[in-house]
């Protein structure tokens, strides 16, 4: 985080997800690569998202590597599970490879995909709407994967109430939390808010209008963004 207070409540985030997520275990050899030609998962990333947008549907990103052992036991053990399948049926699955130096490392780098493996939950937009790292046999995956999603449940909730509210401490740390977490909308929503009720100070007020404007351009709307400048 910067030390500039303001900026500190609304940081780019260097700090996103950096140290929260439990080191893997060493992974266990196996010649066996993914099976990326089964028809779990899409590699198209643009088809996929096209596909989560026009189905209003949530997508599961499988980071992978080619050295990643445990990658491969997911990939034997989990993935190709009718139960599987069945928990995940609407969502829109899309396998990276990480280390492709294309569009899999770019969604590595943005989410912070750097222990293997992770699954990562999107929204159709991009946002982060949770993680599940390394492996579990079937029934722990399964519940680690239902527990994020209803902790997005209970985030999207929060979101809601402290919108409609008038708290500003609120609206200021929960609009860096979905800016963290690439939900420009959401997030510009809550600057929006605290705007409207908030008396700042000129300074206060050219940072929550800048980071408005930048929390709009996440989002893709660029008239708005430059309406916020």
């Amino acid at each position: 985080m910067r030390n500039q207070p303001l900026a500190a409540l609304f940081t780019i985030a260097a700090a996103l997800l950096a140290g929260a997520a439990p080191a893997s275990p060493a992974s266990p050899a196996s010649p066996a690569s993914p099976a990326s030609d089964t028809a779990l998962w899409q590699r198209d990333v643009d088809a996929a998202f096209a596909a989560a947008r026009s189905g209003g549907k949530l997508l599961l990103v499988d980071a992978y590597a080619d050295w990643c052992g445990w990658c491969k036991t997911l990939d034997r053990e989990v993935f190709p599970q009718p139960e599987f399948a069945l928990a995940t049926r609407d969502f829109v699955l899309l396998r990276i490879d990480v280390e492709d130096g294309g569009r899999g490392t770019e969604l590595a780098d943005r989410y912070q995909a750097w222990s293997l493996p992770t699954l990562l939950i999107l929204e159709p937009s991009g946002a982060l709407a949770g993680t599940v790292e390394g492996y579990a046999p079937l029934p722990d995956y399964l519940a680690r994967l239902r527990a994020e999603l209803a902790t997005r449940e209970r985030r999207l909730d929060a979101w809601a109430k402290t919108l409609a509210g008038g708290d500003t401490a609120a609206l200021r740390r929960m609009a860096v939390d979905f800016y963290e977490r690439h939900d420009g909308e959401r997030a510009a929503a809550l600057l929006e808010r605290l705007l409207a009720i908030a008396s700042l100070e000129p300074r206060e007020q050219a940072w929550t209008r800048y980071f408005l404007a930048d929390a709009w351009r996440m989002a893709g709307d660029l008239p708005r963004a430059r309406a916020a400048a």
